[in-house]
């Protein structure tokens, strides 16, 4: 009898220990994901880091010593055309929202690149990002993002 209890808590405690991992990675803990690719070519890396939310990706991305910030989503496309840049607002925390024009791809209408400034550090040191951007038809999506954490020294 005491060895089936003793092996029904370590399975017990195995679940427990699994759960809790999953619960953690799945909300604030685990938010970004990292990797990096080498160039076989030049031997020059790649760094990535990926934030997923609900409805859409960052990506921040740094080659040859230049960071990006790229915002992208699975369904539906930006409103933006030929020659013309799109328009984002972003607030970070409890801080003023700022708007800017964001270079994007006119083939695929779905991800914008953010070359703001500054933006990476803001990532840093915020806790929650808020994108909001015009879709096609002109309406405005919001989007939120859990963004502390955040390790980047590219």
């Amino acid at each position: 009898m005491d060895k089936i209890r003793l092996r029904a808590m370590k399975t017990y405690s195995y679940f427990i220990t699994v759960a809790l991992l999953f619960f953690c990675c799945s909300n604030a803990f685990c938010q970004w994901t990292y990797d990096k690719k080498v160039d076989a070519m030049t031997d020059k890396t790649t760094y990535f880091a990926f934030n997923k939310g609900a409805e859409g990706e960052l990506e921040l991305l740094n080659k040859e010593d230049d960071n990006e910030v790229i915002f992208s989503v699975a369904k539906g496309h930006f409103d933006v055309y030929e020659g013309w840049n799109c328009r984002v607002t972003i607030r970070f925390d409890k801080q003023p929202a700022f708007t800017f024009e964001s270079r994007n791809n006119v083939v695929d209408k779905n991800f914008l690149l953010f070359s703001e400034p500054d933006i990476i550090n803001k990532i840093k040191a915020a806790k929650t990002m808020l994108v909001e951007v015009e879709y096609y038809n002109n309406k405005k999506h919001l989007f939120k993002f859990n963004v502390s954490g955040l390790k980047w020294e590219h």
